[in-house]
């Protein structure tokens, strides 16, 4: 649950600042530990061309990172954005400006102020880095459709419900050419030239955080999020009705319209075609990232009409093993023919808040988009249509045959993806059996996954 999280994130906030600062810096970006920092690979197209996939092939060292912070806005969210904007600072201060360290045991000796050298005898941990994108997206993308976050019209009442996976940072502090996204370049490589000193850059950072706020809709969708700004081809810039099937009269259901031309162009000024991606996911609730084809609108539906709307239940085969080919949604069954679906769901079997939990055993389907859509979107070069994976072909890297990448950008191993989530109540309490038994103090709160 979110106070599951809080607790989480409050206890253990020097634990998640050092587990992530070695997972970012140490562990998914550096090879052979720090000395050979950011070793990231060239991709080259596929020799037969026909397939438009990639080979990677090894070159030097990453000289530029895009860091895309995904942060739930929902109501609870707060305490845990400043929690967040305290930490990532440490962690961009450390890759734009890194301690110096023993060149043998690696340990610490000293912090060094930006561009000078160390104390005689020790190194950086490795070479700072000099150009770096950072932004900020939050997790709410409106009802998918349903009035749920919007009005029936799919006029958006508060900007804040649906911010369409855009980069956001709510006035706070400026970002570079007003793109949306914060540049570090100590350097001058770019003109204009972007930040230049480490301490405000980190201090921006952290502002852009916060200023996400925690006024967003409540069913956060943070897959979806990340994959609509970096992944999606096509964008879409709204919902409109439409039939639920060839033979329905009624226009209940809804399918995409529009192409959101921001996101595209923000996207196309953000993710650089030969940088490390990094996505970094802050969020203390269940992810809803709702399908809205086939009817998935009717997932977040709060009303019909003057009344409350509620799902149908899932079929008796549901209970037991949701994975059943009968286990289905007591839509598509004929009445009276399973004993399950005699009972329809109020507001106490079918809260609102509770729409994205459990679905497939209490629904008997599932309105969300299989988790293999955002592992694909990571990992993949084209779509499942055909379509070029922007992530890895940006559309100025196209040939003039649209299925071919005539210039790849980077390979999987290339993605960094992280989450900074709750964790089941049972894996913190002294008795998993218990809740009243109270938590495990922090000492005893391990990062194995054997212990944890």
């Amino acid at each position: 649950g979110r106070h599951l999280a809080r607790r989480v994130l409050d206890v253990r906030r020097h634990a998640l600042r050092s587990a992530l600062l070695s997972c970012c810096v140490a562990g998914s970006i550096a090879q052979s530990g720090c000395n050979s920092v950011l070793g990231i690979r060239e991709l080259e197209v596929d020799p037969q061309g026909a397939s438009g996939q990639v080979q990677p092939i090894e070159r030097g060292k990453v000289d530029k990172i895009d860091l895309l912070i995904v942060t739930d806005d929902s109501a609870s969210m707060g305490p845990m954005q400043d929690v967040l904007a305290s930490f990532i600072p440490d962690l961009v201060g450390r890759l734009t400006n890194p301690p110096c360290v023993d060149p043998q045991s690696r340990a610490w000796v000293a912090n060094a102020d930006f561009g000078k050298a160390c104390p005689e005898g020790s190194e950086r941990e490795f070479p700072p880095l000099f150009d770096m994108h950072v932004g900020v997206i939050t997790s709410s993308l409106g009802g998918f459709g349903s009035t749920t976050c919007e009005l029936e019209s799919g006029e958006i009442y508060n900007t804040d419900q649906n911010r369409q996976g855009r980069l956001q940072s709510r006035g706070v502090t400026s970002t570079y050419l007003n793109k949306g996204f914060l540049q570090w370049d100590p350097g001058g490589r770019y003109n204009p030239q972007g930040e230049g000193d480490s301490e405000t850059f980190v201090n921006h950072v952290g502002d852009i955080v916060r200023g996400a706020g925690a006024n967003g809709c409540g069913f956060s969708a943070p897959l979806e999020a990340w994959y609509r700004f970096l992944v999606d081809p096509v964008p879409n810039a709204g919902y409109e009705p439409t039939p639920c099937s060839d033979t329905d009269t009624g226009m209940n259901c809804v399918r995409p319209t529009g192409v959101d031309s921001t996101v595209l162009a923000q996207r196309g000024d953000f993710l650089r075609q030969d940088s490390l991606l990094v996505v970094m996911m802050l969020s203390d609730g269940l992810d809803c990232s709702i399908n809205p084809a086939h009817g998935g609108n009717f997932a977040l539906q709060a009303t019909d009409g003057a009344k409350a709307f509620h799902l149908a239940p899932g079929t008796s085969a549901c209970a037991d093993n949701p994975s059943s080919p009968d286990c289905m949604s007591c839509w598509d069954v004929e009445p009276g023919s399973d004993e399950a679906c005699n009972t329809a769901f109020d507001e106490h079997s079918d809260p609102l808040n509770l729409r994205c939990w459990d679905q497939k055993r209490r629904f008997g389907r599932s309105y969300l988009h299989p988790i293999r859509r955002y592992v694909d979107g990571l990992t993949k070069t084209t779509m499942e249509d055909g379509a070029l994976n922007p992530v890895f072909c940006s559309p100025s890297a196209r040939g003039s045959d649209a299925s071919l990448c005539a210039r790849p950008l980077r390979g999987a191993s290339d993605i960094v993806l992280m989450g900074i989530v709750g964790v089941p109540w049972q894996r913190l309490a002294r008795d998993p059996n218990d809740i009243s038994e109270g938590y495990r103090p922090t000492e005893q709160l391990s990062w194995t996954k054997a212990d944890f």
